[in-house]
């Protein structure tokens, strides 16, 4: 069942290229170049507001005395995509 959405127009200047690209999406997807425009604009958002929302949240725990050491991290951050994939560190109490 397809749930209607309501959209609004949206005026944007993007560069020569962009639109050129996008002309291009359109022609070999046999999509309209708005609707290529419109889901890519609400992904790029989505990936935005999330990061936005959690340098919030990080924000807030260190507020709280809460953080991860940076070794901790670049020990985790290392160990991806190997054999030995560390679990991701928890926040601590700083005292």
């Amino acid at each position: 069942m397809w749930t209607t959405v309501k959209n609004s127009p949206f005026t944007i200047r993007i560069p020569l290229k962009t639109r050129q690209d996008l002309k291009f999406l359109s022609s070999i997807s046999k999509r309209p170049q708005a609707s290529i425009a419109s889901e890519m604009i609400q992904k790029n958002v989505n990936i935005q507001a999330q990061r936005a929302n959690k340098i919030q949240e990080a924000k807030k725990q260190i507020q709280q005395g809460l953080w991860i050491p940076h070794n901790e991290v670049k020990d985790w951050i290392e160990s991806l995509a190997t054999n030995q994939e560390l679990p991701i560190p928890k926040a601590k109490l700083l005292v």
